[in-house]
């Protein structure tokens, strides 16, 4: 890890401490950073791999206590039996190994769990804190998904003090709450957020006979429009902020992704367990593709086309054209959190392409359709409406269920229907062409009506 801490110091010191440019003089022949089986370096690296895959990087409290920046003339030491290094060592390690991954012609599956493990969560919230980045609460939530606590509760009260958007009066550690109780309040929070009211939905993910929610062996919450923070599983939501650079100006400004239905004012209540929103019916979902679970293996939604099916497409584009858009949600992928365009399409050309086959070029460009599709498909299915519209929605949909519009909310929602009337709250989910506020359109003219939905 010295070796590596010292490559990069010295990297970054040359480009004047910019570590992005640092990684640029940064060689994949550098036999100090990589090298082939056998060699001491890649046994270095072995080691590196058996720390990051203990279970202390997964405990929930160790991703509060461990990324607390340096206070001046001081340093963090990480130590691991009789041995110790500066913490400082360890962050080096777990950036080189994601730099290293870029470069097409190394063979680096190996460092999976370093590159993609809870060491490299861990590693961008202590980068958040250091730059006193504005960390929000429900994107720190869903960072802390993976960790384990003895107590659940603490998946809420461990991120607390990390969150910037939430006032000293927002929320109050109360272990005398019921769990259900504390996730509630969770919720009560975010539906104080204007413009943000309905974020929270998106990170709901419900389980299914084919989709195993890890460690999902507890009583479900009562309502299934609250959060439960147990659940192990990271599906991303879809995006709801998308910032892009005036050319001229410079200027870094920020809009909304969708506009589903956000042309008129959100309209909910809570009441007990109940939660009652008004929006529209926008379509049925009709026909599903099976759940995309091997993130190595696309097949279900690259090779999935709705049965009977028109070749041209509601918006006037062909269907094949529809889809590729669909299954990134329309939007360009971004190794940041950073949304900046729409109306991107997926290209698999390179997908199943080993890297030492592609040029630095092409490897980019897989990278990023990779990010795309990911975040939008992986762990979701692909539907066929009666409307004739394709859509991705959650993992745990059916035929039958409601593809509906929440006024106030820039995506759409599935929900299933009950009794009294009520609904059960399945999950967000984009739907090619009714993004844009065109379901509004349908209810000025009477082709949809509004209503009220009681979400149980």
């Amino acid at each position: 890890m010295a070796d590596l801490n010292r490559a990069l110091h010295d990297a970054q010191q040359s480009k004047g401490g910019d570590v992005m440019a640092a990684f640029t003089i940064m060689s994949g022949d550098d036999k100090s950073l990589f090298d082939v089986p056998g060699s001491d370096c890649h046994r270095a690296w072995l080691g590196i791999i058996s720390i990051m895959k203990k279970r202390w990087w997964n405990r929930t409290w160790v991703f509060q206590e461990a990324t607390v920046p340096d206070p001046p003339d001081q340093k963090t030491w990480f130590f691991c039996g009789e041995l110790s290094v500066p913490w400082s060592y360890v962050a080096a390690a777990i950036s080189v190994s994601g730099h290293l991954a870029s470069i097409p012609q190394l063979d680096t599956t190996f460092l999976l769990d370093v590159i993609y493990g809870p060491p490299r969560t861990l590693l961008s919230v202590l980068l958040a804190r250091e730059r006193a980045s504005p960390l929000q609460f429900l994107d720190l939530l869903q960072k802390f998904r993976e960790t384990n606590c003895t107590d659940p509760r603490d998946k809420v009260y461990a991120p607390l003090c990390l969150a910037m958007d939430v006032p000293e009066d927002g929320i109050k550690p109360d272990y005398g709450k019921s769990l259900e109780a504390v996730y509630f309040d969770v919720v009560k929070f975010q539906l104080t957020r204007p413009g943000h009211e309905l974020d929270f939905l998106g990170y709901v993910i419900r389980s299914s006979a084919d989709l195993l929610i890890v460690g999902n062996d507890y009583e479900p919450l009562k309502a299934s429009w609250i959060l439960d923070w147990r659940d192990h599983i990271v599906i991303p939501p879809f995006p709801k902020v998308m910032k892009f650079q005036d050319p001229v100006s410079g200027v870094l400004s920020r809009t909304d992704v969708y506009r589903a239905g956000r042309g008129r004012p959100v309209k909910l209540d809570t009441t007990g367990l109940y939660l009652d929103v008004q929006g529209c019916q926008v379509d049925i979902i009709d026909q599903l593709s099976y759940i995309w679970r091997d993130i190595d293996d696309p097949s279900n939604i690259r090779d999935w086309k709705p049965e009977n099916a028109p070749r041209l497409y509601p918006t006037g584009e062909a269907l094949s054209a529809a889809l590729l858009r669909t299954v990134v949600a329309d939007v360009k992928g971004e190794f940041s959190e950073r949304i900046s365009q729409r109306k991107n399409s997926m290209d698999w050309t390179h997908f199943n392409t080993g890297n030492d086959q592609l040029t630095g070029d092409q490897r980019n460009r897989k990278d990023r359709m990779e990010v795309a599709v990911h975040k939008a498909s992986f762990g979701r299915r692909l539907c066929w409406t009666r409307k004739g519209y394709v859509g991705v929605v959650p993992a745990a949909s059916r035929v039958g269920d409601s593809i509906c519009a929440f006024f106030g909310g820039q995506v759409l929602y599935v929900l299933r229907e009950r009794e009294n009337p009520s609904y059960e709250f399945m999950g967000e989910c984009y739907v090619h062409g009714l993004m844009d506020g065109e379901v509004l359109e349908w209810v000025e003219d009477g082709t949809v009506a509004a209503e009220t939905f009681r979400l149980v």
